[in-house]
């Protein structure tokens, strides 16, 4: 008698099973729709305080990427350096012969 020798293919199923038979074909997907909005604000002085919030933490985030203790400190440095900017603008270059 001959026995029939079967392997598993990479998927784990033996020669000569079907591949096609237990899948099913891709489907799009769309993205979720939120049923909710994230926040409701009851007037415009919410929302603007909100928004004021966000600003400040923000601004306060990229001061401290650029190394300044926090935001008001990094602005008071700002006039400091237009002014620097404006007097070397000013000034002659120095050339000596």
């Amino acid at each position: 008698m001959d026995e029939q020798v079967t392997t598993p293919n990479t998927e784990g199923q033996q020669v000569g099973q079907d591949n096609q038979s237990n899948q099913q074909p891709a489907q799009p997907t769309q993205p979720t729709q939120p049923t909710q909005p994230f926040a409701i604000f009851p007037d415009s002085a919410s929302f603007n305080a909100r928004l004021d919030r966000e600003v400040r933490k923000t601004q306060e985030a990229f001061a401290k990427g650029l190394g300044y203790e926090n935001f008001e400190a990094m602005k008071s440095v700002i006039p400091q350096r237009q002014q620097q900017n404006q007097t070397a603008r000013h000034q002659p270059p120095q050339v000596s012969f």
